[in-house]
């Protein structure tokens, strides 16, 4: 889970100081972080299944953030072992042991940890398992950070990453399987909806050509579509405060395109217009990639990670930055997989 100090409002440290009642604030805050990170249970349970739970491990959940992967491990352990949560917050810190304490949970406890480099805590501990699930991209001087780590795991355990890979954001033509249902498609949208206006009405030359999309025309479509991911799109499905419900997201879109969605600056708890949050918008492209995707998903290959990958697997394939730093760092990897949208899992084990 990614810390709140990183993503609420750069930190909730900013929201305590606030000087009109900082309780409200911390309530907001709080509120804000449980219910975002619960939007993601589709991708915790996924990464279970693929995760081998042992009677009596110890499991370390680095950047455990409200708590959510911890409860799930501490309660499949069934009260055996330790799964131990680490945060940077102490509000966190505090939020994971009372409702550790709620749910009956006696093998979890949560840990305060300090905000740079690697903790002496972490010196102390000897785990079967270490997660950071959101959080290897706020890690700075990486190999230094994990090579330290190692003395945390014992030999032949497993660290397991759970990143974005956000380089594969584009559209490509090879993303594309069925050309002339897409074009026929986007043909018959209404011209007064967001498809229509956004996309139909720029390519009215290309759909209109007799004889067919050539390769220009397909460049052009591509284009478009990759236009729309800059854009704000997306504000042509919000319903109130959420996204508009009918939209044809599966399960993990869904819970992903929530959490995108509150992490946009404007739904952030306490908002500046000055915050260099407004200016990433990175967060627009994914969340309007999801919005592209469930409109024409049909005509997309449906071969993972694509669409939500592509272009990042071809560059993975060539060179993994995460691969090499934990290589360079003393661990060798595993595995490496995609966790669709826009995750990918890799494992790495203590030689």
């Amino acid at each position: 889970m990614r810390p709140i100090a990183v993503l609420a409002l750069a930190g909730l440290a900013r929201l305590f100081a606030l000087p009109a009642c900082p309780t409200e604030a911390e309530d907001r805050a709080l509120k804000w972080a449980i219910e975002t990170q619960q939007a993601k249970r589709p991708f915790l349970d996924e990464l279970l299944s693929r995760i081998e739970l042992k009677p009596g491990m110890t499991m370390l959940d680095i950047g455990a953030g409200t708590g959510q992967l911890s409860y799930l491990v501490a309660e499949r352990l069934g009260g055996t072992g330790a799964v131990i949560a680490t945060e940077i917050d102490p509000a966190l810190v505090g939020y994971i042991s009372k409702e550790a304490e709620r749910r009956g949970l006696k093998n979890l406890r949560a840990v305060l940890v300090q905000k740079e480099g690697l903790d002496k805590f972490y010196f102390k501990q000897s785990c079967d398992l270490i997660v950071l699930f959101d959080v290897f991209h706020f890690i700075n001087d990486r190999t230094n950070y994990f090579r330290g780590l190692l003395g945390a795991l014992k030999p032949g355990g497993k660290v397991v990453i759970v990143s974005e890979e956000t380089d594969g954001i584009p559209f490509f033509e090879g993303d594309v399987a069925d050309w002339n249902g897409l074009i026929s498609d986007i043909q018959h949208e209404l011209p007064r909806t967001a498809f229509g206006t956004r996309l139909r009405r720029p390519l009215l030359k290309v759909l209109r050509a007799k004889q067919g999309v050539d390769e220009r025309g397909r460049a052009a479509v591509i284009y478009q579509m990759n236009r729309l991911l800059q854009s704000r799109l997306f504000d042509q499905f919000v319903r109130g405060t959420e996204l508009d419900p009918e939209l044809a997201f599966d399960v993990k879109e869904r819970a992903y395109a929530t959490w995108i969605f509150r992490h946009l600056p404007e739904n952030l708890p306490h908002h500046h217009s000055k915050d260099p949050l407004d200016r990433d918008t990175h967060l627009w492209s994914m969340l309007n990639k999801l919005l592209l995707i469930q409109r024409y998903r049909r005509r997309l290959t449906n071969a993972p990670p694509a669409p939500y990958l592509s272009s990042a697997e071809s560059i993975l394939e060539r060179f993994d930055p995460g691969q090499f730093v934990m290589e360079r760092a003393g661990y060798r990897m595993d595995s490496r997989e995609p966790m669709a949208p826009f995750y990918r899992v890799r494992i790495f084990s203590k030689p």
